[in-house]
C-alpha cells in the first residue's frame, strides 16, 4: 500500500480498519535462530535512598541478535559497582541503549539527568499538555530504514510475531545494522491489534515527513489498553 499522496487522516482510517481485524487474531510465534537473552534491573535496588518512585527506570528487556561480546557485556553490567549515583545511573543507561555511555549522546545524558532528578525528588508535577495519538520524535531515534524491517515483523504487521504481551518483559530489542532497534509497551494490557496499528501509522507519518532518523509512539486510550513505542532504548513508553 502506498501512502505518499494520501492525507494522514485517510491513512489512519484505513489502518484502523486493518487493526480492528487483527485484534482478535491469533499471533503465532515467528521462527528465529538468533540467540536471545533477558536482562533485568530494578532501579530502586541501586538507589534505596531515592525520594521518588523509580519504577519508570526499571529494566526488563529481551535482547535478540547481538554480537556475543556485546551480549556478555550487557549481562555482566552491575550498577552496584558504581561509586556514585551518577556512575550507577550511567550503567543503567548503558543497558537501556545497549552501548557504552557517551556523555556527548544527548539522549543518554538526558536519561541520566532524569534519573538523578527523580532520585533527588525533583520530579515534574505539572499536568502535561494533551498529546496527539501518534507522535514522531528526534529523541531516542533510530535510522528507520534499518529498524523498520524488524519493527514490521515484531509488531505483527508482516510476520505475526507473538510478543506474549501479558508477560514480562515489556521491551524487546534487536541489533539491526548497528542499530539498537527497540519495541516497548507501557503495561500488560495493550491489545494485540495496537502494535501493527501503531507501526503502520508511525511508518506512514515518517515517510510523509521525509525523515531518516526518528522514534515514534502510539498513545493508546482505554480501548487500546496502553502505549506502544519504537525507539533506540529499552525503556517503557511512559
Amino acid at each position: 500500500m502506498h501512502f505518499i499522496n494520501m492525507p494522514l487522516t485517510i491513512i489512519i482510517g484505513l489502518i484502523l480498519g486493518l487493526a480492528q481485524r487483527i485484534i482478535g487474531a491469533a499471533l503465532p510465534i515467528a521462527e528465529t535462530n538468533k540467540t536471545d537473552f533477558i536482562v533485568t534491573h530494578k532501579a530502586s535496588d541501586y538507589f534505596p535512598h531515592s525520594k521518588s518512585d523509580l519504577s519508570d527506570f526499571d529494566i526488563d528487556v529481551e535482547f535478540v541478535g547481538y554480537p556475543e561480546a556485546t551480549a556478555s557485556w550487557l549481562i555482566s553490567l552491575d550498577p552496584h559497582t558504581g561509586a556514585t549515583d551518577e556512575d550507577k545511573a550511567r550503567i543503567l543507561t548503558e543497558v537501556m541503549y545497549a552501548k557504552k555511555y557517551d556523555e556527548k549522546d544527548i539522549d543518554m545524558s538526558e536519561n541520566v539527568d532524569s534519573l538523578l532528578a527523580h532520585i533527588a525528588g525533583h520530579t515534574d508535577t505539572k499536568v502535561p499538555a494533551k498529546r496527539p495519538t501518534f507522535q514522531t520524535d528526534s529523541r531516542n531515534a533510530v535510522k528507520w530504514s534499518e529498524c523498520s524491517p524488524y519493527f514490521t515483523c515484531i509488531s505483527g504487521t508482516s510476520c505475526n510475531f507473538f510478543l506474549k504481551v501479558r508477560k514480562a518483559p515489556r521491551n524487546r530489542c534487536e541489533s539491526r545494522g548497528g542499530q539498537n532497534c527497540c519495541l516497548s509497551w507501557s503495561n500488560y494490557h495493550v491489545h494485540a491489534g495496537f502494535f501493527p496499528f501503531t507501526f503502520s501509522v508511525c511508518d506512514a507519518k515518517i515517510r510523509m515527513q521525509g525523515i531518516t532518523y526518528a522514534s515514534c509512539v502510539g498513545m493508546g486510550d482505554d480501548e487500546q489498553g496502553g502505549d506502544v513505542c519504537f525507539s533506540n532504548r529499552a525503556r517503557h513508553c511512559t
